[in-house]
């Protein structure tokens, strides 16, 4: 019979040593290390313009969004794997977002940020797809591997938690493949339609219960990052506000924000405030430009956009 190491310890000891922060890609605990973090909304949000941020916060070692909530520890290698935008797609949107003057001021470290696009046999419920995947980051050895959207990944069944807790299971076989250098997983998932009712009767457009399909799509990733757009900015140009809602496991979450999409035509999405203004006591920050037009409560989304 094998022998086994484990060893149980008074629960006490525990309490009174001192543990480390969460080591983690984005802190506090937004992206923990070796973990997974799955951020959506309803369509036409920005998830694309969202995960160009995260993706250059992580390879820069910029402040994500410019939010004062945020961290990142240190520069990383980042793999964009992406089945929706398509090469053509996927070059406009970097073209905008990191025009010549800003790849000349990150210098070596946009060259951490590597991508793959729309490949047809990459599904996580095949074999093959699973190889094609382990494949790309035994390549590239990520340190953070973004998948978007993670709906176009498999062909499991949304609403089975049984083959959804089997995808998470060959995302955490190929997380330990990249153990090395504790390789996380950012994802991207769509809501469903209409946002569900709580157990008030009423409707929050940033509970993550709002994820399409089975409850293990809540119930699994370390950190759940929830978005709502909500209203037009008065701009010559098509740009507009979120909602957000950061709810994490190993940390406290954080207060809603308000952030803003492409308010000086540069695809960019940053930080504005905290939900109430309060900027959570610390700097003031300098007002929007542009009126914000409010929309009716309870609204989805702003409709007669292109998609995002």
């Amino acid at each position: 019979m094998q022998q086994h190491s484990y060893k149980a310890e008074p629960l006490l000891d525990l309490m009174e040593r001192d543990l480390p922060d969460i080591p983690s890609h984005i802190g506090p605990a937004i992206l923990p290390l070796g973990g997974i973090a799955c951020f959506g909304g309803l369509a036409k949000i920005g998830k694309s313009f969202v995960l160009q941020e995260f993706a250059h916060a992580l390879i820069s070692g910029e402040v994500p969004f410019g939010c004062p909530e945020l961290f990142i520890p240190r520069p990383v290698r980042v793999l964009l794997v992406e089945q929706e935008l398509g090469e053509h797609g996927l070059r406009k949107r970097a073209l905008g977002r990191w025009p010549a003057e800003e790849v000349r001021r990150l210098g070596r470290r946009f060259h951490n940020l590597f991508y793959a696009s729309q490949i047809p046999d990459l599904q996580l419920d095949t074999p093959v797809g699973q190889k094609i995947l382990k494949d790309l980051c035994d390549d590239v050895r990520p340190d953070v591997l973004i998948l978007d959207p993670i709906g176009r990944f498999h062909n499991f069944n949304d609403n089975d938690n049984q083959q959804i807790e089997r995808l998470f299971t060959i995302l955490a076989e190929l997380r330990h493949s990249q153990r090395e250098q504790n390789m996380s997983i950012l994802m991207s998932h769509h809501f469903a339609k209409p946002p569900r009712e709580d157990r008030f009767g009423g409707l929050d457009p940033l509970d993550a219960y709002n994820f399409t399909g089975a409850a293990k799509w809540k119930n699994n990733p370390d950190t759940l990052m929830t978005i709502q757009r909500c209203a037009e900015l008065a701009k010559p140009y098509e740009a507009w506000s979120l909602k957000v809602r950061f709810t994490l496991r190993h940390g406290s979450s954080l207060p809603d924000m308000i952030f803003h999409v492409n308010e000086h035509d540069d695809l960019r999405v940053r930080y504005v405030k905290h939900v109430g203004g309060m900027n959570n006591g610390r700097r003031a920050l300098p007002k929007p430009e542009g009126k914000v037009l409010e929309i009716p409560p309870k609204q989805e989304m702003i409709t007669g956009f292109r998609a995002a």
